[in-house]
């Protein structure tokens, strides 16, 4: 996955659940989308241990989600 690609968010093994997206203002909350909700990946950020982060926009506002929230949509 790239920048400009656009995915698909759900909780891993929770695909039926609300998603939360991390607020790119990591002093601020998250909000919760519905499982499926498009975002689109605008940076790609990788992180001591904790894995590789995307930086997204969803639903006009800009968040950050876990590589494994997301799933790619095929062109």
């Amino acid at each position: 996955m790239k920048p400009g690609d656009l995915v698909r968010l759900y909780e891993p093994g929770r695909r039926d659940s609300d998603f939360s997206v991390g607020n790119i203002d990591r002093n601020s909350p998250g909000w919760s989308v519905p499982p499926g909700t498009i975002a689109m990946i605008t940076e790609i950020t990788q992180t001591r241990g904790d894995g590789i982060m995307f930086d997204v926009v969803v639903d006009g506002k800009v968040g950050w989600v876990y590589e494994e929230d997301c799933e790619a949509i095929d062109d």
